[in-house]
């Protein structure tokens, strides 16, 4: 199932720097919100619909066990839609010049000791590049990519969206007034003209076609669909192949996929559930990303994770096996932590 959420008004989504009143005066906004976020919102949804299961479990304490229907939630992918265009990260290996040109990072010939361990270097093809951030590509230009061609590529962020500042203070609950010291400033986002974000999800059958979504519990409307992004396997003509987020991605080892490492020093092992053996040769990563949440069961701050951003992409060499079998995480979750939530979003290219 599909949901297109289209909100009535400006949303929030803050992130995981402290908000404490009386320290903080700014709260960011991070758009689109955390794949956690949105999981989150669907289960409220469902509970929403079923408050005496809710209340059941939450009085035999069995939220977020078995007896949970909502633990059967899985979110397949998440994305930005502007009228029929699907919309993705743009990958952190390709860069742009002052003239417009687009460059891709090369991966060197030789591997280097580093502190992340025997690996090769990501090469700047030129000394004009700099970073192409904060930009999303189609989802013809994300299959280009895979493919090895970034000959048209970015739509830059405010395209889709743009922030507006919301300034309000608290007030005392009993006289109303004003309190001293209180004031605060958060960062809205207000989207653009047919500018929708999407969940693609399983394992739940919820009926809304309004729900809150984010800080300050704003009304996004549901239109249900089941057109979904259409992302094939490329070709991978040698060995060589990359793996490209559409997600964050929260790993065990921080920044390195557990991925049956038998050689850590090498960056030698077998992606699971497959025989094909691998070495790690680069990878281009952004700054980490902190995810965390509140576990309303708990009544308490989730732990707090180190994240891969999305857009990272990693660079692989196969050293045996059936490459075949990389179907198997294309277009699938490859993270650690909350797999299901829609974190670790993988796609298989070439280069």
């Amino acid at each position: 199932m599909v949901w297109e959420l289209r909100p009535l008004d400006t949303v929030f989504f803050r992130d995981s720097k402290p908000f404490s009143i009386g320290e903080e005066t700014w709260a960011d906004t991070i758009f689109p919100p955390f794949p956690p976020t949105i999981y989150g919102a669907l289960r409220t949804a469902w509970f929403s619909e079923n408050i005496k299961e809710f209340e059941r479990l939450k009085s035999d304490n069995k939220l977020n066990s078995n007896e949970d229907p909502t633990k059967e939630l899985k979110i397949n992918n998440i994305f930005i839609k502007k009228g029929a265009d699907f919309l993705f990260p743009m990958p952190r290996d390709v860069l742009q010049n002052k003239k417009q040109e687009l460059k891709r990072l090369t991966v060197s010939e030789k591997r280097h000791l580093t502190s992340a361990g025997d690996m090769n270097l990501l090469l700047n093809p030129t000394n004009d590049i700099y970073s192409y951030e904060n930009c999303w590509i189609s989802e013809l230009d994300l299959i280009d990519y895979l493919n090895g061609d970034i000959s048209k590529f970015g739509r830059p962020i405010e395209e889709f969206f743009e922030f507006e500042p919301k300034i309000g203070i608290a007030r005392d609950r009993i006289s109303h007034s004003s309190d001293e010291g209180k004031l605060y400033r958060v960062g809205m986002v207000r989207l653009k003209e047919d500018v929708k974000f999407c969940v693609d999800f399983e394992g739940l059958d919820i009926d809304k076609d309004l729900f809150k979504l984010g800080g300050e519990g704003r009304f996004v409307v549901v239109s249900k669909t089941k057109k979904r992004p259409d992302i094939p396997l490329p070709d991978i003509p040698d060995n060589n192949f990359l793996c490209y987020l559409s997600t964050p991605a929260i790993f065990n080892k921080g920044w390195l996929p557990n991925w049956n490492w038998i050689d850590e020093k090498r960056l030698i092992g077998t992606i699971p559930d497959t025989d094909i053996q691998i070495r790690l040769l680069t990878a281009a990563i952004g700054a980490a990303k902190f995810i965390g949440g509140f576990d309303m069961a708990k009544v308490q701050p989730k732990p707090m994770y180190k994240a891969v951003p999305e857009g990272s992409v990693y660079y692989f060499k196969i050293l045996s096996g059936n490459k075949d079998d990389l179907k198997r995480i294309h277009g699938r979750s490859i993270s650690d932590i909350y797999p299901e939530q829609g974190l670790g979003i993988c796609y298989i290219g070439r280069y």
